[in-house]
């Protein structure tokens, strides 16, 4: 369902679709872009090498063999270069939330379903006849 949100072109859906017709993927969007965000940082998060006593700036990344001391360089270097492995990660991402999500979902549903006699008062004292009555 995710690869479905991320390829889904908005702009294709036309004007003769009536607006009560068109399905709300403002969500979706903002999920997706949300999600893609961490995806990026993460990735760019796991190129920083930790400081040593030899290195004394504050922050050092390594990708593709390239050494990047600015956070900016290292970000463009990223979205350049590795934008088809975020969109990956982010659809992977987005489907394994979608999977917690419906199995969450189907858990409070069973759980709901079957917790029904906490709620039913007990008439185990009342004689049948008059429960029919």
């Amino acid at each position: 369902m995710a690869s479905m949100l991320v390829d889904l072109d908005v702009e294709s859906l036309g004007s003769e679709v009536h607006k009560a017709d068109k399905p709300d993927f403002s969500a979706a969007r903002k999920l997706y872009s949300h999600v893609k965000k961490r995806t990026f940082a993460k990735f760019v998060a796991s190129k920083k090498v930790p400081p040593t006593c030899e290195n004394s700036s504050p922050a050092l990344w390594h990708c593709c063999g390239q050494s990047f001391r600015e956070s900016s360089s290292v970000h463009k270097h990223v979205a350049n270069s590795h934008a088809s492995e975020i969109h990956q990660l982010t659809t992977e991402m987005l489907d394994v939330m979608l999977h917690h999500q419906t199995h969450s979902e189907e858990e409070s549903s069973n759980e709901e379903s079957t917790d029904v006699s906490s709620w039913i008062p007990d008439a185990s004292h009342v004689p049948e006849d008059d429960l029919i009555k």
